[in-house]
């Protein structure tokens, strides 16, 4: 709005220096007068529109500024309260703490003086355990003393048996030999057949095993061959879908670009109804609209006007008038038959994409859960007309059927990308059969209980919506 008031000045001061030369240029010329006085009043019309402008675009900067303080000062004092209270919070735990340090240094204290008294008793029980201790290693020494005696004649008697045992074993190990050299030739054997019988087991154990691998895994092939082929016929109707939906949200777009187009100096940041009410004039106060229109019209053939009047130097006024009042009339009926017409397609045209998003996100909720809703009825009768329908409309209905559509298809598709990674992984069970889970009765009824006054196009599962 500003860049326009600007670039409205700088076209006045341009105007109104050319206006001065051709002023000052045609001064002496008497047949002039009238034509320079017409072009004065327009200059000081514009110069009224200007300065109304100017001063409205001011007026809402210093609302816009005054709402700003105040939401500034109602943060700051809301701030202060905060930090009023944990001040006060923070002084409570502090006491708490210090009441808390004291009871632990009082009970610290008495748990030093319990474990002084303590290491006192166990001193004194060691230096007793010292002592008994001692006087058991006197009686140990010369138990010590007669074992070393019986010792030694033991040792003695040791020495001769070990001689009497030499010769027995010498006489052993010749008998021995014989008898080991043949147990080693049969225990040789009967190793080799227990290798040889092992091993015949853990290859009939290996083999059936393989069997069984074998036959799983062609049940698992199968199953995933049949969930491959659901998975792509899922996405590719999926897919379908989304070119649809892609193609229709685009057509959608490039209607609203060629609307904004109409006249983007009016249009303000305002929701998506009000802007289309803003574009077309579809408001309450619609001769308003229309006026100033004409009125805008009426000033570019006066100017148009006035330049062929300066350019071709008529002379006859009255025919100048009556020709520019015809021109001024057939371009004002012109214009209003344009805008209504466009308004009664636009209807049309929003009434029928709102349908189809509203039958889009019944059929993948559908798809999604294999249920319908039991609050998704519908009360309005098919004799309901285009205006009807449109004046049930809200503000943002279409808007957030986008967003419910786009995070519905983005759970479905998280939903199929973690079953494959499970099916992947032999997590899943072997049942082909998955359910899915459902979104919350409180998504379902997000956008049903504000669009139960519409028809929707159910549209079948197999195909995507037209």
């Amino acid at each position: 709005m500003e860049e326009n008031l600007l670039n409205e000045l700088e076209n006045f001061t341009s105007v109104k220096y050319l206006d001065d030369v051709t002023n000052n240029n045609n001064c002496c010329n008497d047949d002039d007068q009238d034509n320079s006085l017409v072009h004065q009043l327009a200059i000081k019309d514009r110069q009224l529109i200007l300065a109304a402008k100017c001063g409205k675009v001011l007026l809402e900067e210093k609302d816009e500024l005054e709402r700003q303080i105040e939401i500034i000062n109602r943060d700051y004092q809301q701030r202060i309260d905060v930090l009023e209270q944990e001040r006060y919070e923070l002084r409570l735990l502090l006491e708490q703490v210090q009441s808390e340090c004291d009871t632990k240094i009082i009970e610290s204290n008495e748990d030093k003086c319990e474990l002084r008294r303590q290491l006192n008793d166990l001193r004194r029980e060691q230096r007793i355990h010292d002592e008994q201790q001692t006087q058991t290693v006197q009686e140990l020494t010369e138990i010590n003393v007669k074992l070393t005696q019986d010792l030694q004649i033991g040792r003695t008697n040791e020495s001769r048996l070990q001689e009497q045992l030499r010769v027995l074993r010498q006489q052993a190990d010749t008998a021995r030999q014989t008898n080991t050299e043949q147990i080693q030739e049969l225990s040789k054997i009967k190793q080799q057949f227990d290798n040889l019988h092992c091993q015949y087991i853990q290859l009939e154990l290996d083999h059936h095993l393989l069997l069984d691998e074998h036959d799983t895994l062609v049940h698992k092939l199968d199953e995933y061959q049949r969930k491959y082929i659901s998975i792509e016929d899922e996405c590719r109707s999926l897919q379908d879908m989304k070119f649809q939906n892609e193609k229709e949200l685009n057509d959608a777009h490039d209607l609203i670009q060629r609307l904004s187009q109409y006249n983007p100096e009016n249009r303000v940041a305002t929701s998506f109804m009000q802007e289309l009410h803003d574009d077309f004039g579809v408001c309450p106060d619609g001769n308003t609209r229309f006026n100033s229109t004409v009125i805008d019209d009426d000033d570019d053939d006066n100017n148009n006007n006035i330049e062929e009047h300066e350019d071709c130097h008529m002379d006859d006024d009255n025919d100048v008038e009556i020709s520019q009042t015809h021109n001024t009339s057939s371009i004002n009926e012109k214009c209003l038959l344009d805008e209504f017409l466009q308004t009664e397609e636009f209807k049309r045209e929003i009434v029928l994409v709102y349908k189809q998003l509203c039958s889009l996100c019944l059929e993948l909720i559908y798809i999604h859960t294999h249920t319908y809703s039991s609050n998704m009825s519908t009360s309005s009768s098919i004799s309901d007309t285009v205006d009807k329908v449109y004046d049930r409309l809200k503000n943002g209905c279409l808007i957030s059927i986008l967003f419910e559509l786009k995070n519905l298809i983005k759970d479905m598709i998280e939903h199929e990308d973690m079953i494959v990674y499970k099916n992947e992984n032999n997590i899943l069970p072997n049942s082909t059969n998955t359910i899915l889970p459902s979104p919350s009765i409180a998504t379902i009824n997000s956008y049903t209980s504000a669009y139960d006054d519409v028809d929707l196009l159910i549209v079948p599962s197999t195909t995507p919506p037209v």
